[in-house]
């Protein structure tokens, strides 16, 4: 617990630092097959609830490469973030926009 803690973190801090931004990070978990990539080249799941999941990023984290089209069709337990970021302008100061996106941080085939 304390480990995941410390990880979502540095986690966090290195995108707040590399990206000028500061952020709220919600998370969640699904099992879902995943479906290909959007022409957005952004992953795409299909949950066993029937909902359509879009993640924009995937943790280097994650062992599986979904960028092998072996996995289309495959199902997996799916861990995520969803980050909402407020935007910084050049003296870090909040400009009043936010970027939200969905990262995936735990990836586990399902049989």
């Amino acid at each position: 617990m304390m480990k995941k803690l410390f990880l979502k973190g540095v986690l966090l801090l290195a995108v707040s630092l590399s990206t000028n931004v500061m952020a709220n990070i919600l998370d969640g978990s699904f099992t879902g097959t995943f479906q290909g990539w959007t022409d957005k080249d952004e992953f795409k799941f299909k949950g066993n609830d029937g909902k359509t999941y879009i993640f924009q990023e995937i943790s280097e984290d994650v062992d599986v490469d979904l960028y092998d089209d072996g996995y289309i069709g495959s199902s997996f337990e799916i861990e995520w973030e969803d980050i909402e970021e407020e935007v910084l302008d050049n003296d870090d100061e909040p400009t009043g926009e936010t970027v939200k996106y969905k990262v995936i941080i735990g990836l586990e085939p399902k049989e």
